[in-house]
């Protein structure tokens, strides 16, 4: 797990409060790094369900 960059840490300040940010900063980082870790399948699987839609739309 790596730690928030400044950029990350500034939005997330302004998101939930710097006190927050600074109290959760550990967790709030490995959460980021889960979100960016599954977006690659995430973007695949919902391509194949807009895919799908569309095949069964017409």
């Amino acid at each position: 797990m790596s730690a928030l960059s400044s950029g990350d840490l500034e939005v997330v300040a302004e998101l939930l409060g710097a006190e927050i940010a600074g109290e959760d900063a550990p967790a709030i980082a490995a959460a980021i790094t889960d979100l960016r870790a599954s977006l690659p399948e995430f973007r695949v699987i919902a391509a194949e369900l807009v895919r799908v839609g569309e095949a069964t739309d017409d």
